[in-house]
């Protein structure tokens, strides 16, 4: 849903401390060839909350939130991926022609590092959350 992939990245990008944590920015896909560490968020699954009669009453959203950086150190984007939290669990989202309902941590993802193509590790961590909103 485009008016919230909107709402999600405005919120995000708009944090001071985020940003410096991620000089590489905010994306919704994979970025190219980013200036340091980055975040790439997206949707994973839409489910229904819930039916009356003959309306859909609500939806629910799953996103994982990425933090990429290439080095030897975790410090700085497991910094970055606390700040993600702090900014989206159980905190509101402004989102264009739908009443928001929460948002909410899920889990965390497993952290993934491989050697990019000049051998330098390339580090992920992420976390999943929920986005409800009335339909």
């Amino acid at each position: 849903m485009k008016a919230l992939e909107t709402a999600l990245y405005t919120k995000l990008n708009n944090d001071t401390t985020l940003k410096t944590f991620i000089p590489g920015g905010v994306h919704n896909t994979v970025a190219d060839a980013p200036s340091g560490a980055y975040l790439v968020f997206q949707k994973v699954v839409t489910t229904p909350v819930g039916y009356t009669y003959r309306s859909l009453e609500g939806e629910s959203y799953l996103y994982q939130f990425r933090i990429i950086a290439k080095g030897h150190s975790k410090a700085g984007i497991l910094d970055a991926l606390a700040q993600v939290r702090a900014l989206l669990n159980l905190t509101t989202l402004t989102v264009t022609g739908r009443t928001f309902w929460r948002t909410t941590w899920e889990s965390d993802m497993p952290d993934v590092v491989e050697l990019d193509s000049d051998s330098v590790p390339l580090l992920q961590v992420g976390a999943t959350y929920r986005i409800e909103m009335g339909a």
